[in-house]
């Protein structure tokens, strides 16, 4: 299992995983990219469950859920925070993203967890962390910390969001996967 996570817009969310290349809008290995967290906020985790081999019970964690037209919004609200960090230049491939997901069919938008709450022995720590990234974006990027001697610092929770999506780096542009993800079954145009 690659532990991966899965955009799609479709109608209305499936009851378990479905990897059907139709539903899927594009993909990601072991994070959920920073566009993504931009789309949705702490309402937006909604409780999910998929089956089990055998005789197990249902896997149960929280996957993101929003109207598309809601979390195209709230994302275009929050891109004057990553051009903060990184400049300009990331409105390029944000723009393409944003007209990607309008392009789709379907109104709603659904971020699928369930590989990446497996990950971890405990299935919350998930949550905690997604709480955590879309925290980010009501926050200052940059910190000031001390008491007698202040330091500016990355504010802890842009640390998490950037850090799960794999952004060591804010003197350059991240890479595009780690902004909006990879095709999966169909193509993307950020790629």
């Amino acid at each position: 299992m690659a532990n991966r996570t899965y955009l799609s817009c479709t109608d209305a969310p499936p009851r378990y995983v479905e990897l059907d290349g139709k539903k899927v809008s594009c993909a990601a290995s072991y994070m959920v990219p920073v566009f993504w967290y931009m789309l949705f906020d702490e309402s937006s985790l909604v409780p999910a469950s998929t089956p089990c081999d055998g005789d197990d019970p249902d896997f149960e964690y929280d996957r993101l859920v929003t109207a598309r037209q809601e979390g195209i919004r709230l994302a275009r609200s929050r891109v004057d925070a990553l051009k903060g960090l990184f400049g300009e230049a990331i409105c390029e491939p944000f723009d393409t993203f944003v007209s990607f997901l309008e392009s789709q069919p379907g109104e709603t938008l659904v971020v699928e967890t369930c590989e990446l709450a497996m990950m971890d022995e405990i299935p919350t720590k998930y949550s905690a962390e997604a709480r955590r990234c879309m925290a980010a974006f009501s926050q200052s990027p940059i910190v000031e910390k001390g008491f007698f001697k202040k330091k500016t610092r990355v504010n802890p929770n842009w640390l998490a969001l950037l850090g799960q999506a794999n952004i060591e780096s804010m003197s350059e542009s991240p890479a595009v996967e780690n902004l909006c993800g990879y095709s999966w079954e169909t193509p993307v145009p950020w790629e």
